[in-house]
């Protein structure tokens, strides 16, 4: 008779304090940039700071890396790594195990030397540093995916056996293969902030943030991949344990034993403020995974594929617009909006840098300077006044909204999302134009100033304007539904208005007279009760307004003439028709972005030289 094999488990630990690799050592706080990227030698350890004196290594620009080499070891603690609102491109890597190293843990079964029938588990374990701090920071996967266990940012038990190791503001697109992390490893037991999965794969046992076997901490974090593998979890993968999610939500296919917020397995862990989206398959959860045990799910909400915001708003805290983003449904966090505390010029690269940190959020006495002409298509694309004083200059450029349904418009004060707190005083919005691409505005909404935007006293809007039809009751050209405690200046729509209660230049309850001043609307108007200007009804003594004009359709440079002040050339530029404003730059060349011919003695051509095409060039030369 043969004997059988015994596997007996003799867990060993072999505890070690420090890993250093061959390679590149950065030993000075430095801002990293392709070409000292490429001078470095692989993996690079960092070594670390002093609590008064921290390491931080800050990202210059994108870069790209594209060897399973490529990364780095942490060698002591107080590290800072600040990607910088930049992305780090991983090109052509199979099988990567993480940007960043801290700390790991080893498992192996080795026959025991004293018996030959007996196997021993043996567990090699590298503590990890403290107080290390990774933040703003965007995980970009091109043809790579990750290793089992691994994650994008940080590696398998990152800050094992260590304290204060922190995640915050980061986000990665790549799949994620068996037990693996879209932001740090499995075992792991981090806190992680205002963090999130965009990729479209989630693997067996794997977690949208956290990987398998995970003990920390997530915060205002989300997944939006479409599934989770079987096991997984839309947060924390499978078989985590103590962890704990605040304001946490999964948009994904709840397969069967998957969980939306913890994977199958997972033992006494917390969820609180959370919700799943997915439909939920057989011994699956909206929160937890199949064959989970212990913990609590308070305040959270699981869809199972039906959205429902009467069900959302009775089970979740925050829906006030403190904690969640009750604009658009299912609902987002608003701890991803990008807040702005020092004056800022903006690019379109800026804008899409934080398309998931939305909206912008323009705190006291900031400047926000738009340097090129921008496109938006996404709803939460708009700046949001938290602040009195706040001036957006659009410095006479456009915005283009593409494809966006029921937009709220590009300035925001007071009423944002959802949350109904007063308006703030002082706000300037000037020199923009707002040019509509396929979308439309939603009612008592204005393409310039949202809804409540005038409830700011002493607001001013000068200088703007925009194309967009105005087809929803109660919405402005110009500026939504409100009072007008500010004025309007210099503004003009070309949209038509069809509206019930709509204006051509604002929607408001103009209590006070006189506010608005020297704009037209050039519209056809149509809807019950529009106006071309403003309601006149509510005024209170004097003129609703002075030195404007209402085309409804039909532009006549006279009776413009007539009404408008300016029109020798110091405000309009009366060589285009309808009139265009002085501070905005005529093309050279073609026809302007609303369709008319940029100078009256201008022609139409297209790419090809042809007069009259649709198809214009640039004053360079260059097609539009």
């Amino acid at each position: 008779m043969s004997q059988k094999i015994k596997y007996i488990v003799l867990i060993t630990f072999a505890l070690f304090i420090n890993e250093i690799k061959a390679g590149s050592v950065i030993n000075n706080s430095i801002v990293l940039t392709q070409s000292t990227l490429n001078s470095y030698t692989w993996p690079v350890t960092i070594n670390g700071g002093t609590s008064g004196s921290p390491i931080v290594i800050t990202l210059g620009e994108d870069v790209t890396l594209n060897s399973s080499l490529n990364y780095f070891i942490l060698n002591g603690n107080y590290i800072n790594f600040n990607g910088n609102d930049y992305k780090i491109n991983i090109s052509g890597v199979s099988f990567y195990n993480g940007l960043i190293k801290n700390g790991s843990y080893e498992s192996s079964w080795v026959e025991d030397p004293n018996d030959p029938f007996n196997y021993i588990q043996q567990i090699t374990i590298v503590n990890g540093f403290s107080n290390i701090y990774i933040y703003n920071l965007t995980i970009n996967a091109i043809n790579s995916d990750l290793a089992s266990g691994a994650g994008w940012i940080g590696q398998s038990a990152f800050s094992i056996n260590a304290t204060n190791g922190v995640f915050e503001n980061c986000r990665s697109n790549g799949p994620i293969r068996q037990g693996s992390g879209g932001i740090v490893g499995e075992r792991t037991g981090v806190t992680v902030k205002k963090s999130s999965f965009l990729g479209t794969q989630i693997g067996g046992y794997a977690g949208g943030i956290f990987g398998e076997r995970s003990s920390g901490t997530a915060i205002d974090c989300y997944s939006a991949a479409p599934n989770l593998g079987n096991r997984g979890g839309g947060i924390f993968g499978g078989n985590a344990v103590n962890a704990t999610a605040t304001n946490c939500y999964s948009l994904s296919t709840i397969v069967d034993n998957s969980g939306g917020i913890f994977g199958g397995f997972s033992s006494n862990c917390n969820a609180s403020n959370c919700y799943s989206l997915g439909t939920i398959g057989t011994n699956a959860g909206g929160v937890y995974g199949g064959n989970s045990s212990g913990g609590t799910a308070t305040n959270c909400y699981s869809a199972n594929g039906n959205w429902n915001n009467g069900t959302a708003n009775s089970i979740l805290t925050g829906t006030n617009g403190t904690v969640w983003n009750t604009i658009t449904s299912p609902y987002k966090l608003i701890a991803f909006a990008t807040s702005i505390t020092s004056d800022t010029t903006i690019t379109q690269a800026w804008i899409d840098n934080r398309i998931h940190n939305l909206p912008i959020l323009l705190n006291t006495d900031v400047t926000l300077t738009i340097a090129e002409n921008l496109t938006f298509n996404d709803a939460n694309m708009y700046f949001a006044i938290r602040g009195t004083g706040v001036t957006i200059d659009g410095n006479a450029k456009t915005i283009t909204l593409s494809n966006i349904t029921n937009y709220r418009g590009i300035s925001n004060n007071g009423n944002y999302l959802d949350a109904n707190v007063s308006a703030f005083s002082g706000s300037i919005v000037k020199n923009i134009g707002v040019i509509s691409n396929n979308s439309t505005l939603k009612e008592y909404c204005g393409w310039i100033g949202q809804q409540g935007y005038g409830n700011g006293e002493e607001f001013t809007i000068t200088n703007c304007y925009s194309t967009g039809n105005i087809t929803n009751d109660g919405s402005g050209g110009i500026l939504g539904n409100a009072f007008m405690n500010g004025t309007i200046s210099n503004c003009y729509s070309l949209g038509n208005i069809s509206g019930s209660y709509a204006a051509g230049i604002a929607a408001t309850n103009n209590y006070q007279a006189s506010k608005i001043s020297n704009c037209y609307a050039n519209g056809t108007i149509s809807g019950s009760d529009a106006n071309g200007i403003c309601h006149p009804d509510f005024m209170m003594g004097g003129d609703s307004f002075l030195n404007c004009y209402v085309s409804n359709g039909t532009f006549n440079p006279t009776n413009a003439n007539s009404n408008l002040i300016g029109t020798d050339g110091t405000i309009w530029n009366t060589t285009a028709i309808p009139y265009t404003l002085i501070v905005f730059n005529v093309l050279k060349w073609g026809i302007s972005a609303y369709g008319e011919k940029t100078q009256l003695n201008t022609i139409q051509i297209d790419k090809n030289g042809k007069k009259g095409s649709a198809n214009p060039v640039s004053e360079n030369g260059k097609i539009n």
